[in-house]
């Protein structure tokens, strides 16, 4: 069976199960365990918007239309191609996901912030990311190697086995409740052109949960497959017009950007150690 997604369901929190959070009114939801950097980051996206209308940004708001699509998805758009009562089952899984050539996790300013706030900016590491050409490469992956995201964000730092760095002994996330938005996420992915959200073929753990709060939870993770597109844009927007707020919370240092982009990001890093 397949569960057809129609509602709207914008306000449905974006968290781990068990866990509740208010939605901002235009930006990502916040988590109950948000720091200062993250506060600040919802608030700087508030005042992004208004400077992409404004007359002295309107060079970086031609540049931003010419090379990317801006438009954020809605949930109520999609259709979600996951059995209604399907989830994982990470407890009794065998195969670690947090490990192997399929494993990296490209991280997002928001993801950046949360990991600062956490005392975990020794997970963040900067390219270069290096392309998966092995034969069991996902789909998915090859699509986005050459984005922007995978080219010039920064990954969650993995040791010589390429098993993420946060993965506890107990094979438990060390980031969490603090983890990046493709871990929150996963294994829901979002296929643009068929407008749809999948479960990804990398996750073999699952089983069928026949209660009421199966359903919400599957409608978690398919807002934070959607939530989690609509960040790479705020992403992009942020770089454009608010990059010195960017490097003042410490949001810079692990990119690798390309052009123009570079250049301001090099400038302003340099002027901060003078």
């Amino acid at each position: 069976m397949v569960f057809w997604v129609k509602e709207d369901m914008t306000a449905l929190p974006i968290l781990p199960h068990g866990t509740t959070a208010k939605p901002l009114q235009s930006g990502p939801l916040q988590r109950p365990s948000d720091g200062p950097t993250t506060h600040k980051l919802f608030d700087l996206w508030e005042e992004a918007q208004k400077r992409l209308w404004k007359p002295k940004f309107w060079w970086q708001n031609l540049m931003l239309r010419k090379g990317f699509d801006l438009t954020f998805i809605k949930p109520h758009e999609f259709r979600l191609l996951v059995p209604a009562h399907q989830l994982t089952d990470c407890d009794n899984c065998t195969e670690v996901c947090c490990t192997g050539p399929n494993s990296r996790v490209s991280l997002g300013l928001l993801d950046q912030a949360r990991l600062i706030d956490a005392g975990l900016s020794h997970a963040i590491q900067q390219g270069p990311h290096g392309v998966n050409d092995s034969a069991n490469k996902l789909w998915a992956q090859s699509a986005s190697e050459e984005s922007l995201f995978f080219r010039g964000f920064p990954v969650l730092k993995r040791d010589a086995t390429q098993t993420c760095a946060l993965l506890n002994e107990n094979l438990s996330c060390g980031a969490f409740p603090h983890w990046p938005m493709s871990c929150e996420r996963y294994p829901f992915a979002v296929n643009l052109e068929n407008k749809t959200v999948f479960w990804a073929e990398g996750c073999a753990s699952l089983h069928e949960v026949h209660e009421p709060e199966a359903l919400l939870r599957g409608r978690q993770l398919f807002h934070a497959a959607i939530e989690t597109y609509n960040q790479r844009i705020r992403d992009v927007i942020l770089l454009y017009v608010a990059m010195p707020e960017l490097a003042d919370m410490g949001l810079l240092r692990h990119l690798s950007l390309h052009g123009t982009l570079e250049r301001r990001r090099k400038k302003l890093l340099a002027a901060k150690t003078h």
